[in-house]
């Protein structure tokens, strides 16, 4: 059954084809647990790595060589906002943003 869903390899989704073959024998994962195994990691396993390489591209962006004495707490605060900062601020909620900072407990003297 396996040979078969691999062989049309051009148009082959990796994870509906795995949910056919789990549907279709239950017992799949006790008669063969080493390709259980490889398929659960397979699924797992990130395909590529542009976020990595978004990130590290950000931080050279963002610490440069006149910025060289940042700290690393400074830095990975700087790249939570660069990442995940909406693409336009024309509909970003300022509001919510001020109440969600204002709730957020800080230390009292």
């Amino acid at each position: 059954m396996v040979r078969n869903i691999l062989c049309d390899y051009k148009d082959f989704i990796f994870i509906e084809a795995w949910q056919r073959i789990w549907t279709n024998n239950p017992n799949f994962n006790q008669q063969f647990p080493q390709l259980s195994k490889l398929a659960e990691i397979a699924i797992i396993v990130p395909i590529s790595n542009g976020v990595v390489g978004r990130v590290f591209s950000q931080q050279n962006l963002i610490k440069t060589k006149l910025r060289n004495l940042m700290s690393i707490e400074t830095l990975n605060y700087d790249l939570h906002m660069t990442l995940n900062a909406p693409i336009s601020f024309t509909a970003y909620d300022f509001e919510q943003t001020y109440e969600y900072w204002n709730s957020i407990p800080r230390f009292s003297n």
